[in-house]
């Protein structure tokens, strides 16, 4: 398996899991105990504090799932580089472009979540500035 597919299998299973958990608690421990067992192997066999959005994914359903700062950490750094910042390509976000690494799945989530908190969250301006992300 890849390091993408692994990563992708990660946020999946957290991201199912806590769409489930109101509704089959077991099931959704079950997820998250997937997910956490594909981000384990994950941190030994990668860099996931590199700013990929393979990792952006996973960290962010990670700490959505567990609350877990470790994972908001992780998803914040690799926003703020890859969706706030310019990033590298293919490492960026480019609304619309599907040929960029990052879309705009790999965070949305993050967004009702932050607003609840009271964060502000990236968005472009007249200008097309984004700002960057609080921490």
């Amino acid at each position: 398996m890849t390091e993408e597919v692994t990563a992708l299998s990660a946020g999946i299973f957290a991201h199912a899991s806590r769409m489930l958990r109101p509704y089959d608690p077991a099931r959704a421990d079950a997820l998250l105990a997937r997910a956490r067992a594909a981000w384990t192997y994950l941190a030994r066999t990668a860099d996931v504090k590199a700013a990929r959005t393979r990792f952006m994914y996973p960290a962010l359903q990670l700490y959505l799932a567990t609350g877990e700062t470790g994972y908001h950490t992780l998803f914040k750094a690799s926003a703020q580089a890859i969706v706030a910042g310019t990033g590298a390509w293919p490492e960026q976000y480019l609304p619309g472009n599907s040929s960029a690494s990052a879309q705009t799945a790999h965070f949305s989530s993050y967004l009702p979540a932050a607003r609840q908190a009271g964060r502000r969250v990236p968005g472009g301006s007249a200008q097309g500035a984004r700002p960057p992300l609080r921490r």
